[in-house]
């Protein structure tokens, strides 16, 4: 067998399947079998990027920088930055007291049953999460037959008319998610609830310009519970915002539920 020294990556003509070609301006070994030409990229000891592989079987306390796309096949244990500008697959788990970040303003970190998004604007870091979500319980005796109600907020006082115990000015932009509740005794039928958002500037949430979405519901009944999934119900810090319900049912009954409320905690 010979081991041949070159200055660029090999043709297969170049040697027989029993020699080794090294190219030294690269770093890659070449060998030859009778079904194909195989490449092998070497680690520059004197820096801190590990070249040339597409994925790892183990990285611990090791400064990682990446620029392609990468699988880890295994745990990551490290006190060093983790970097990385490209596609990244880990498949189990991250234990860093250094940095994790992506080259990307809008770098997104997904999990299995979710995701989380990044809100630094230079490094993708997640010191800080930029997303909240928040759950407000809420319950009251419905006796105002098919009338649109607000919802009471720490109160159980639903009115036609809008006060002070229905309104809750959020502390940072976002959105409601949806809202879930349960009636009781009677049955609803089809059934809509509202955002509502100061539009005029005069804590008046009674007007019809003040709505942000509505979302009906078919058909329900007493004793089972029903997601009003929001799409567009945003609102910005400081909105005076208020929460209505309605049906076309003429009995009196008992409503129970939670509005969900997801924050922007960087605004």
């Amino acid at each position: 067998m010979a081991i041949k020294i070159k200055h660029r990556d090999p043709k297969s003509t170049d040697f027989s399947s029993t020699d080794i070609i090294i190219n030294i301006n690269e770093g890659t070994l070449f060998y030859k079998t009778p079904t194909g030409l195989f490449k092998l990229q070497g680690d520059n000891l004197n820096t801190t990027t590990i070249e040339g592989a597409s994925s790892f079987s183990e990285l611990t306390d090791v400064p990682f920088l990446y620029s392609s796309s990468l699988q880890i096949l295994t745990d990551i244990t490290t006190d060093v930055p983790f970097l990385y500008s490209s596609s990244l697959q880990i498949l189990t788990d991250i234990t860093s007291s250094g940095n994790i970040s992506g080259s990307s303003p809008t770098s997104t970190f997904s999990a299995v049953t979710g995701s989380f998004d990044i809100i630094s604007s230079t490094t993708g870091s997640f010191d800080v999460m930029s997303k909240q979500l928040i759950i407000i319980p809420f319950t009251f005796s419905h006796m105002e037959g098919n009338s649109e109600v607000f919802i009471p907020i720490k109160n159980y006082l639903d009115k036609t008319s809008f006060n002070y115990y229905h309104g809750f000015i959020p502390p940072y932009d976002g959105k409601l998610k949806k809202i879930t509740l349960g009636p009781k005794e009677a049955n609803p039928g089809n059934t809509t609830l509202r955002l509502r958002k100061d539009a005029g500037g005069d804590f008046d949430l009674d007007e019809a310009g003040d709505i942000v979405q509505a979302i009906t519901v078919s058909s329900l009944v007493a004793n089972s519970v029903y997601d009003f999934n929001f799409t567009s119900a945003t609102f910005s810090k400081g909105d005076l915002l208020a929460f209505t319900y309605q049906h076309n049912s003429s009995d009196d009954m008992e409503i129970m539920g939670s509005l969900v409320l997801e924050f922007n905690t960087a605004t």
